[in-house]
């Protein structure tokens, strides 16, 4: 019930009077919207991501669909040229073994994938707009039409000359066009005039800029169908974008408004916890987080109990239960220091007699008693400051400082002793080293000397006896 009672009074003073912002109350929010702002820069970053790599699809795809345009343009061209070249060196009269080259590069032009239906049913599967592939529909049936005129003008110069040195399948590729029965009757020349006429006449040269002018236009609406799309995503990349910004310089700004809390409600406050409790000073508790004051409430709480009781475990630590006299451990901690001058000081060293002898005699009790006595003994004769300056540490071991004195004063006193040993009973065996100033030695050494001054005693006190 008491503790029930103390934990409410507690809690009842931490909340009515502490104050200050809950850890929980700051640290919860703002996760929350750094993780949400942090959420939207990684969706962000894979949609430009994404879209950038859309761009950049979009523009190489663009790219190879202007080349296949363009292609339609360079295969008519050669075509073009090679079979023209081929009939005018045959109007000319020129050798067989000349004249056939351009049919055989002729040939091997045809046989590259860049004729007009060739190129248009891969354009055709691309998803390009309407007008682009009408508009490249028209460059086709041109180039379809020179290519017909090209192979009727061949198949009239290969009716005045048959080519018989090239062998068949190397120029097999090469369309056949069968010649009117009037074409047939027409003579050599005639027919030269005829495919001259298809090569180099009005209507071939229409189709042929007809060819350059709607693969130009098709290049042209190409062009300008891949800016539109790259515009549009870069539009929308530039939105992401600026919206990267706006959410980055929110996440700074909350990281340094947190930062600042953090700071002057965390880290000073911990800072000024640290040094005052290495002073070993109470807490404040009017500044900090909420949790900090609460810390520094029951840390002065807990300073003021450890006040109270330091005194007495210090005491329990320092203190020998049985004779009330410091112990071994204070004992070893004032023969472990001294760096001082300017007094005398004398170490004495006693050894209890027959303490096995009534404790087997007698009883644990009794020997209790004699160790009691022992010390009164001891303190009475030796004793200043209310006896602080001797010790029990060990069994049947005391030991006494006297300070600022002289032989005259240590003869007095251990006289004394030897009298109180009579009237208290007991026999006490002892020694002591003495020192006119301290700073000439250090109380272990005068440890050592007392120690063996008192074993010399002891075995000259054994040889009298016996």
């Amino acid at each position: 019930m008491k503790n029930t009672k103390e934990t409410h009074i507690r809690r009842t003073r931490a909340g009515g009077k502490t104050g200050g912002i809950s850890a929980k109350a700051l640290i919860l929010p703002a996760t929350a919207l750094l993780a949400l702002l942090h959420i939207f820069i990684i969706v962000a970053t894979i949609v430009i991501n994404s879209d950038s790599k859309a761009m950049a699809t979009t523009m190489r795809n663009y790219s190879e669909y202007i080349n296949e345009a363009t292609s339609l343009l360079a295969g008519s061209s050669v075509l073009s040229e090679t079979s023209g070249t081929y009939v005018l060196m045959n109007a000319n009269g020129e050798d067989e073994s000349v004249s056939v080259g351009p049919l055989i590069a002729y040939a091997d032009e045809f046989r590259i994938d860049r004729r007009g239906d060739q190129v248009y049913e891969r354009l055709k599967k691309h998803d390009l707009g309407d007008e682009v592939m009408n508009v490249f529909a028209l460059a086709v049936n041109s180039a379809n039409v020179m290519i017909a005129g090209q192979a009727h003008a061949i198949a009239l110069v290969m009716a005045i000359s048959p080519v018989v040195s090239v062998p068949e399948d190397r120029i097999s590729v090469i369309p056949k066009y069968s010649l009117t029965a009037e074409e047939e009757s027409m003579n050599d020349k005639e027919k030269q005039s005829a495919a001259m006429d298809i090569l180099f006449g009005k209507e071939y040269s229409e189709n042929k800029q007809s060819v350059s002018v709607n693969v130009t236009r098709t290049v042209n609406a190409l062009k300008e169908e891949s800016e539109l799309k790259s515009a549009a995503l870069m539009q929308k990349i530039s939105r992401m974008r600026v919206c990267l910004w706006l959410n980055t310089g929110c996440i700074i700004i909350i990281m340094i408004l947190t930062f600042g809390v953090v700071v002057f409600q965390l880290v000073l406050p911990l800072t000024d916890y640290a040094k005052r409790i290495e002073g070993a000073n109470s807490l404040k508790t009017e500044s900090g987080l909420y949790e900090m004051r609460v810390l520094a409430s029951s840390y002065n709480e807990l300073l003021a109990r450890q006040e109270g009781l330091g005194n007495a475990l210090r005491s329990a630590a320092e203190t020998d239960a049985l004779t009330g006299l410091p112990n071994r451990y204070a004992f070893n901690e004032y023969l472990s220091g001294t760096n001082e001058s300017g007094y005398s000081v004398a170490l004495f060293l006693f050894d209890l007699n027959y303490l096995k002898h009534t404790n087997d005699t007698k009883g644990h009790l009794a020997g209790d008693e004699l160790i009691r006595s022992a010390s009164r003994c001891i303190v009475e004769s030796f004793g200043t400051d209310d006896g602080k300056n001797c010790f029990r540490f060990g069994g049947d071991e005391f030991a006494a400082f006297v300070k600022n004195c002289d032989e005259t004063k240590l003869n007095s006193l251990i006289a004394r002793f030897e009298e109180l040993q009579k009237s208290y009973g007991v026999s006490i065996a002892f020694g002591y080293a003495y020192t006119e100033d301290i700073s000439n030695t250090t109380y272990e050494k005068l440890f050592g000397m007392a120690d063996k001054d008192m074993y010399a005693r002891k075995t000259e006190m054994k040889r009298s006896r016996s």
